[in-house]
Parts: structure tokens; sequence; C-alpha cells
């Protein structure tokens, strides 16, 4: 009976020394979470993502635009702007514009020229105004002569400066031929270059 006694507690040391060894073995092994859980140590816990922290980009300068000061050039009127300030002063009455005003670049070789029919019985004046650049404007009303490079001055203006009126008021220039002819008005910088604008009137 004694042997007995004895069994029971070493089989019992047996099986307690079994079950140990069991658990250091699996504590060894890795852990396998389901997906979109991990181990932290004791249990599986839902992944938490990490915010990544955001950075605001720099405030950045305003830039400063460039500041043109305006010039005497571009706060003068246009050439065409100034006309009717001439028409009113030095157009006699109850004359009519032959059409629109002309404009474009005079100086330098270029001149502007406006074909003008003249008709017995009627006169004509013309007024005409410089830009920019354009320090001296002449006016002259001329034959279209049928021999090339020939063209008789038949009227011009006499003023000075950058403005200038062909046979201003009370008069105008009277064709007093008993038969029309073909005229032109010729408009040019004798002094400087720049646009210019000219009308011509009739009465």
């Amino acid at each position: 009976m004694r042997i007995l006694y004895y069994a029971v507690p070493i089989a019992l040391a047996a099986m307690a020394v079994g079950c140990g060894g069991g658990k250091n073995k699996n504590a060894n092994q890795p852990v396998q979470c389901p997906p979109g859980q991990v181990f932290d140590g004791q249990y599986c816990v839902m992944a938490q993502a990490t915010a990544q922290p955001t950075t605001a980009p720099p405030p950045t300068a305003p830039t400063a635009q460039p500041t043109t000061a305006p010039t005497a050039a571009s706060q003068a009127p246009a050439p065409v702007d100034q006309l009717p300030a001439l028409i009113q002063a030095h157009v006699v009455s109850g004359a009519q514009p032959l059409g629109a005003p002309v404009t474009g670049p005079v100086g330098g070789g270029q001149q502007l020229e406006v074909p003008v029919q003249a008709n017995p019985g009627q006169c004509y004046t013309a007024v005409a105004a410089g830009g920019p650049g354009v320090q001296e404007l002449e006016v002259t009303m001329e034959y279209v002569s049928p021999v090339p490079g020939t063209s008789p001055v038949l009227a011009v203006d006499k003023d000075q400066g950058p403005t200038a009126v062909m046979a201003p008021q009370p008069n105008c220039y009277k064709w007093a031929l008993p038969m029309g002819a073909p005229v032109k008005v010729v408009v040019k910088a004798t002094a400087g270059a720049g646009q210019a604008a000219a009308q011509v009137f009739v009465k």
C-alpha cells in the first residue's frame, strides 16, 4: 500500500511538467491575428490608422506689380480726337465733310493724301492734327498732274506747330476754273514724325 501512495504524486508531477512544457512552446510562436487586427502583447485588437501630420505651405508674399508712371505722350489726346475743336474754330459755317477723317503716320518719308474732285463754284478747307513726335505739320492742296512727278501746290496752311488748317474761315479755297479737276490734300510732317489725322470740308 505504501508503494501506491508514492505512485500517485509521481504521476501528478509528470502531468504538471508536461503541461508546463506545452505552455512555453506556444509562447515562443508568433501570434496570428485576423486581417485588420494586431497583437498588442495580450490580445488581438483593431489596427488604428496613424494620421500623418500635415504641414500647410508657408504663405507667399504678394508680388508687387510694376507701375508705369503716365507720360505726356500717353496723356495727349489722339490726333483724330483733336479734329473737332479745329473744325469748330476754323471751318466755315455750312461746310460739309468729304468723307471720314483719314489717319496714319507722317514724317520719315510718309504722308497722308486725301483725293478730292474739285468742282466749279465750290470751296474747300482742310484741318489736320499731329500726335506725339510731330513738331511741325503742313497741309497743302495740290493739282494732280498727268505728268508724273509734278503736282503744283494750289493752297497751303500758314500755321506753326503740330496742327494745321488750310484755308480757314471766314474764307476757304475756291475752285475758280470752269471745269472740275482731280486734286489731293497732302498732310506731311516737316519736323518730327508720328501719327496724324486730317479731314477735308467743302461748301
